[in-house]
């Protein structure tokens, strides 16, 4: 709540993180949008396309009703990205949902390290097991 008072009232937030958008350990995300929706009810979330689980994932929340072109949005995030070589795909949601059985976060309810563990661990696994296949 504080961060949407410090805001212009068209005032933009972004929120960048890595999370699991799809599977188990899809809580960690869902609480984030369920916490971040109860702030800005007019919010996005954009996430990097690729192969891996472990995706790079922005929550942007908007202080006003104001709509994001996303086609523009996309070209300039692209545009910025100059290593893709225009190959950067980003997924769009609007609105996304989260499941009933999410956390809200709080000042006095944070469990992102309980959340978080699950993927730390994953990411590791897999992260050693190709550096291990490498000799």
């Amino acid at each position: 709540m504080l961060i949407k008072k410090s805001l212009t009232p068209e005032g933009v937030y972004i929120l960048n993180f890595t999370a699991e958008k799809e599977g188990e350990n899809k809580i960690w995300l869902d609480s984030l949008i369920k916490t971040f929706s109860l702030t800005f009810p007019n919010h996005y979330i954009i996430y990097l396309d690729g192969a891996s689980q472990l995706k790079n994932i922005m929550l942007v929340g908007i202080n006003s009703e104001k709509k994001i072109d996303e086609k523009n949005l996309e070209k300039e995030i692209v545009n910025l990205d100059k290593e893709s070589n225009g190959k950067l795909k980003l997924g769009f949601e609007y609105q996304p949902l989260y499941s009933e059985n999410s956390a809200i976060f709080s000042d006095d309810f944070s469990p992102v390290e309980r959340l978080t563990a699950p993927i730390i661990s994953n990411y590791i696994n897999t992260y050693a097991s190709w550096f291990y296949s490498l000799r």
